[in-house]
């Protein structure tokens, strides 16, 4: 059920990227609120396999790097005034959030 709302998803961020997010305000703003919220719920962990506090830290720490980086690359997208793959970005982030979220 999540792989098919997913797959959805992935299906109409084209149409959204181009008609919706045009505005470097709107790609900043919600790359922030989306990586706020990932950076807020991972890591994600399971009944039948909770994880202990080295792995915590383990995967947090490899998850604000993995951030970093993807707000590394939206920042020179943004400089470099390509508007369309910063859309992209953005938007993948914002589906992460949304599967975190689920």
């Amino acid at each position: 059920m999540l792989y098919i709302f997913c797959i959805n998803v992935n299906k109409c961020t084209v149409y959204i990227k181009i008609k919706f997010i045009k505005n470097y305000l709107l790609i900043g703003i919600l790359a922030i609120i989306s990586s706020s919220t990932i950076l807020y719920l991972v890591p994600v962990e399971d009944k039948n396999k909770p994880l202990d506090e080295i792995e915590i830290e383990a995967y947090t720490k490899r998850t604000i790097r993995n951030l970093i980086i993807v707000l590394i690359v939206l920042c020179i997208t943004l400089i470099f005034n390509k508007i369309n793959l910063s859309a992209c970005i953005c938007i993948s982030l914002l589906c992460n959030t949304l599967r975190l979220i689920l």
